[in-house]
């Protein structure tokens, strides 16, 4: 009976650490954050309800369902051939050993852009880079900071004065450090609706790309995957220099975050990671969940396995525990007569 009791306190102080103090902890370290919004609903200020975001992306979608196919190559080959290649229209100007050299790293091939970045976001990435890839959302995260401090109450002109130093050091950060790319609104819609009707033309569906083809697609040029031989496509001097930092390989990430981190770090590097170099890169949820489950695959290949003799070693340790007691039980019932 005395061991029954024991059991019992050991369970019940386990419990409180497991569901309790654990969870409480883990809050601390990593505060919630905005669930990944795949609608990139901050590239629409001026929508102010799901509707009207739904609306304008229609809107978008529909004037690349309109494109002109050919004028678009023609457009891509005057104006994004320079810099990135388009393989399956055999659009490149330069391998990729020159785009390294001229760049510092490897530009993007566009070949999948359309089925692994959605769509809106490219048409709004392409007109203003900066704007797309970190700054207007990062103004908005830093106005819900602002927002949640008044509302706890404080200096309002002292926070105000924060907010805006926040917002104006990191977009001259962001403008003189780590957009490449120039703006190409000048364009205009049409054109680049056209841009992105060729690129159409050009991608694979997404069922049909690997969870690795997409990961190195989205992911290679900043970083490497040692642990299945991904290679950083880039000069490591020059990215680190063009960043601030070296981007770190991704073999381990999914163990060292999680899943649910990465899920809204790659969305949105600014919830998790103030500041960070890495931009919001646009991929279309289908694409980042085949990301995800790539960097699963790679750093803990043996998942299924493990999970399923989870509950082998689940029924050993039971009988295990039943024949212990039945032996202690017959070894010691002299005892107490």
């Amino acid at each position: 009976m005395r061991e029954l009791k024991i059991l019992i306190v050991l369970v019940f102080f386990t419990g409180v650490m497991y569901w309790g103090i654990e969870p409480y902890a883990h809050h601390v370290f990593n505060p919630a954050v905005k669930e990944a919004d795949y609608t990139f609903r901050d590239l629409q200020p001026t929508a102010n309800s799901d509707a009207t975001v739904a609306q304008e992306r229609l809107r978008i979608v529909q004037g690349i369902d309109a494109g002109d196919i050919d004028a678009g190559r023609t457009a891509v080959e005057t104006n994004c051939a320079a810099c990135h290649t388009i393989h399956s229209a055999e659009i490149a100007f330069m391998d990729e050993a020159g785009q390294i050299l001229a760049n510092g790293l490897l530009p993007t091939d566009l070949s999948n852009a359309s089925a692994i970045y959605d769509e809106v976001f490219l048409a709004h990435f392409i007109t203003n880079p900066p704007n797309a890839a970190f700054m207007s959302n990062h103004t908005i995260y830093q106005k819900d900071i602002l927002a949640e401090a008044k509302a706890q109450g404080g200096d309002n002109e002292h926070l105000n004065s924060i907010y805006l130093k926040s917002v104006n050091g990191f977009n001259d950060k962001m403008q003189s450090s780590y957009i490449k790319m120039p703006g190409y609104e000048w364009l205009g819609e049409a054109e680049i609706a056209n841009i992105l009707a060729f690129l159409r033309t050009q991608a694979k569906p997404i069922d049909q790309l690997t969870n690795k083809e997409v990961a190195i697609g989205a992911c290679a040029r900043c970083h490497s995957i040692d642990y299945d031989k991904v290679p950083l496509a880039a000069d490591p001097a020059a990215l680190e220099s063009y960043l601030g930092a070296l981007p770190p390989d991704l073999s381990m990430m999914v163990k060292s975050k999680g899943d649910a981190y990465l899920h809204t770090f790659i969305n949105d590097p600014q919830k998790h990671l103030l500041g960070t170099a890495m931009p919001r890169v646009g991929l279309n949820k289908e694409a980042q969940e085949k990301v995800i489950a790539y960097l699963d695959e790679v750093g803990d290949p043996v998942k299924a396995e493990r999970n399923g003799l989870g509950l082998y070693f689940v029924a050993y340790f039971l009988i295990l525990s039943l024949l212990a007691y039945l032996w202690k039980h017959n070894e010691f019932k002299e005892i107490g007569k």
